[in-house]
């Protein structure tokens, strides 16, 4: 009798002892929110204690940046199961309390760049046979820093991949998504697929920016021809002569929009595409 309740306890011991997952790799953003169980995420208090993964993104301009859900289901990777694009503070990691959790999302985000940038990469390099005259290493650098990786809002609801504003018929509300960015209430242009998006972009660059090149159109001289400078104060001072820039953060926001193109080119040694169409 006792041999036979010392098995029944070992027995019940074994079939309540919790098992330990996995360690979750090559892990998809689109096939990861049916295979776990997920949890419900209530908004987080700006003074509570937060467990951050590395910030690479600590100047983020891309449209889109000031959106806030107050409250989502996330995975155990920690990212929603209701939606394909990520806030600001869910690409930072900041709603993850959980350490366990907060390694799975850093493990998908690493997997996540790589893959978008060997997808932009590619895509550059085809549309750079188009367009001579301008560096893969931009479009890709820029695909990054206005889509935020290809999961901003406006680049899952509307193929905006370089957050081109909409100035057409403000009542037709399928040609654009509204986004806070200069303003709260920015309308941003829909585009039908990505491909629309980057070819469009090549065209606004020819259009806009090209004539402004001074010598050869290496990735240093379209720095100069979207911002007027690179850095900030020069960029200002063109600014205030009257003339345009590509974006706001040319001027203002303490690092240069060139100079922080020129960062995510180095850290991603994005200039090696430049080297492959010499």
């Amino acid at each position: 009798m006792r041999f036979l309740l010392i098995v029944i306890l070992i027995i019940i011991n074994i079939t309540h002892k919790p098992n330990k997952p996995n360690k979750i790799t090559s892990i998809k953003f689109e096939d990861v929110a049916p295979r776990i169980e997920t949890y419900v995420h209530t908004k987080i208090e700006a003074n509570s204690t937060q467990t951050t993964i590395s910030n690479e993104d600590e100047s983020e301009i891309y449209a889109g940046r000031f959106d806030n859900i107050k409250t989502s289901k996330y995975n155990m990777c920690g990212l929603p199961t209701n939606r394909k694009w990520l806030t600001s503070k869910e690409w930072r990691g900041s709603h993850i309390k959980s350490k366990e959790i907060l390694n799975n999302f850093n493990e998908w985000k690493s997997a996540h760049i790589k893959k978008f940038i060997a997808d932009a990469s590619t895509i550059a390099l085809v549309e750079t046979k188009t367009y001579k005259q301008i560096p893969p290493s931009l479009i890709v650098a820029q695909m990054i820093i206005e889509s935020n990786f290809g999961l901003s809002r406006l680049a899952i609801q509307a193929n905006n991949y370089f957050g081109h504003k909409y100035y057409g018929n403000k009542n037709d509300v399928t040609k654009f998504v509204i986004a806070a960015d200069d303003d709260p209430d920015d309308k941003f242009t829909k585009f039908e697929s990505r491909w629309f998006s980057i070819r469009n972009h090549s065209k606004l660059l020819m259009k806009k920016y090209h004539k402004r090149l001074k010598g050869k159109p290496n990735i240093k001289n379209w720095y100069t021809a979207l911002c007027g400078g690179t850095v900030e104060k020069h960029s200002k001072v063109f600014v205030d002569k009257g003339n345009y820039v590509y974006a706001t953060s040319c001027y203002k926001g303490g690092l240069c929009y060139a100079e922080k193109l020129n960062n995510i080119i180095i850290k991603y040694k994005l200039y090696k595409l430049d080297e492959q169409i010499k």
